[in-house]
């Protein structure tokens, strides 16, 4: 259903043996209903003569016609115009669905700019200008006689017997366009996808598909939805859409760039709560698919755990045994494989490099710390705080440990420390 939303001028309904606007509109968009909005002058018109209502029956009986009398005298005042565009918001409320016209060339100077600021601002209105019958300004053109008949003004309106369409709907979303640009920019910067995508879907017509194909899969990607996030850049021209990592290190990958997020959003809590988790699924894939390493000379599995049987690790690795025993005292039989105790093994073994193994024990460290700091308090950690806990190394540092220790760990050459976002931002920008 089609909606007409206009204000009323001094040359409506007809000037100059002409259509006004608002006729011009009806005449040839034939809406539904129609919602005019009077001020006091015309409510006198309307009451006096029927002047509104009778022309536009003339020209389309099946209209629903509605009068807003707004009771407003001096509507040259931008101030007093505020029903103007609270009615039109509650009509965008009781018609969600439906498309609103409204009208730009009706009433005073400050209704037509009102009346623009709500074409451009609404998604679901077309704004409607009408040319004069000159095609130039109207000023000169006479206010019909408020003594004239209604029936006089539509007897020798021209417009009856001419088939010329004077109405255009000017590119308003132009100007649209360059606010929605740096609200996207501005979100973009800071990864806040999902609301970025969101202002896509609500202006779709004014932006490309391909912008809108980035933005769901930044969007979905920082969910972790990584199969659906590729399944919409997959006809794109760029080498991220033609990636491919082994499953168990593109999931790892993926999660470490949710770590990077978190830091670089300063979400501090997070960053720390996802990082133990990363670095044992780490630490499990190196030990695994790396160094050859079968748990099950060692350990039982329980679900979704290991679970070290002390007595055979004794017999297979028994420096790691003997490095648990002093790390933990005497080390348990039956506990549940974790980062530290694969840390401890991997050092044990000499499975990598000294620098790497210190990096992991540093990380330990951060981890020990930043949970015995947790378990103490409720309130969210911050960067100053973990800086006097790491004398002096903020999370950025202990993110930049932890994408050492990947990078060298999972060993593809394809991989890159800049943080993927950032590409996929540069794709964005590049269709905006």
């Amino acid at each position: 259903m089609s909606i007409l939303y206009s204000a009323i001028g001094d040359t409506d309904p007809i000037r100059d043996y002409r259509d006004g606007a608002m006729l011009h509109i009806i005449r040839h968009y034939k809406p539904d209903k129609a919602y005019l909005f009077l001020s006091k002058d015309m409510e006198h018109k309307e009451e006096t003569r029927h002047l509104y209502t009778t022309a536009i029956q003339h020209v389309h009986p099946t209209c629903e016609i509605h009068l807003i009398r707004s009771g407003i005298e001096e509507v040259h005042i931008i101030d007093n115009l505020l029903p103007l565009s609270e009615t039109f918001y509650q009509l965008t409320q009781d018609y969600p669905e439906d498309t609103f016209l409204l009208n730009l060339s009706s009433g005073t100077p400050q209704m037509k700019m009102i009346m623009s600021f709500l074409a451009i601002e609404y998604d679901k209105a077309v704004g409607i200008q009408v040319d004069s019958p000159e095609r130039a300004s109207n000023r000169h053109e006479h206010v019909a006689s408020d003594t004239t008949s209604v029936e006089d003004l539509i007897e020798t309106n021209m417009d009856e017997e001419e088939l010329s369409e004077r109405c255009h709907e000017p590119h308003l979303q132009y100007i649209k366009y360059h606010g929605l640009k740096q609200r996207i920019l501005s979100l973009i910067d800071v990864y806040s996808y999902k609301e970025a995508y969101k202002i896509y879907n609500a202006n779709r017509s004014i932006f490309s598909d391909s912008l809108g194909k980035w933005l769901g899969h930044a969007d979905y990607r920082s969910e972790l939805r990584y199969t659906e996030a590729m399944q919409l850049i997959k006809n794109e021209n760029s080498s991220l859409a033609k990636e491919h990592l082994p499953d168990d290190v593109c999931r790892l990958r993926e999660y470490l760039m949710i770590m990077e997020l978190r830091v670089r959003t300063k979400s501090i809590q997070d960053f720390y709560v996802k990082m133990t988790p990363f670095l044992y699924e780490l630490l499990l894939l190196y030990v695994q698919k790396r160094c050859r390493v079968d748990l099950k000379t060692f350990c039982d599995r329980r679900r979704h755990s290991y679970v070290i049987n002390r007595s055979r690790l004794g017999k297979v690795y028994p420096n790691t045994l003997r490095e648990l025993d002093q790390a933990y005292g005497t080390f348990r039989d039956g506990q549940d494989l974790s980062f530290n105790i694969l840390r401890i093994f991997i050092a044990a073994e000499n499975l990598i490099d000294p620098q790497y193994q210190e990096k992991l024990k540093f990380l330990r460290k951060v981890e020990k710390d930043i949970r015995h700091r947790n378990a103490h308090t409720t309130d969210t950690i911050t960067d100053d705080e973990v800086k006097k806990l790491l004398d002096g190394k903020v999370s950025l540092d202990v993110y930049h440990d932890i994408q050492d220790v990947f990078l060298r760990m999972v060993e593809e050459k394809s991989l890159t420390r800049k943080l993927i976002y950032d590409r996929i931002n540069e794709e964005i920008r590049s269709r905006l």
